[in-house]
């Protein structure tokens, strides 16, 4: 998944991964082979996640992407259901 293409960053954690201290981040991205992709039980997925989106931001300056391109003619991210 290219780095640009991630259009949104979560993360969430169950009671069980919050008492072994990991969680899940979920990307949800514009790619068509892989819209969202869950990252399980890792170590301070909060953390994590917010190091993603600095990268992601930094990436999307780096291409010049800007929001709109990510999205269709309807507002629907590329590759979205109708």
């Amino acid at each position: 998944i290219l780095l640009y293409r991630v259009l949104d960053l979560t993360f969430k954690q169950t009671l069980w991964q919050k008492i072994f201290g990991v969680g899940s981040v979920i990307l949800t991205t514009a790619d068509k082979s892989t819209p969202v992709l869950e990252i399980k039980n890792i170590k301070t997925p909060d953390r994590v996640r917010k190091a993603l989106s600095t990268l992601v931001e930094m990436r999307r300056d780096e291409k010049r992407v800007t929001g709109k391109e990510m999205f269709g003619f309807h507002g629907k991210a590329c590759g979205a259901l109708p």
